[in-house]
């Protein structure tokens, strides 16, 4: 059974999931094979794993700093 995490960002509540979709996602971003080696890669795979499991909500890269930077506690 995999244990579902979900996120609230603009009052939109988001699934997060590990999944091939996921680490797809972030090698089409990143442009290299998966590999978490930064803070960038960190925040990137979350944001991957969000649009992977939210195909019907779009999210902005640069809606998602401005959520974290407004409110770090969502990803707490």
């Amino acid at each position: 059974i995999q244990t579902m995490k979900t996120i609230t960002i603009n009052n939109t509540e988001y699934e997060i999931r590990y999944t091939i979709r996921a680490l797809f996602i972030f090698e089409q971003i990143k442009g290299e094979a998966f590999q978490i080696r930064t803070t960038l890669d960190n925040y990137l795979f979350l944001y991957s794993m969000i649009l992977a499991s939210n195909k019907d909500k779009p999210l902005s890269w640069d809606d998602f700093l401005d959520a974290i930077d407004n409110d770090p506690s969502i990803i707490a």
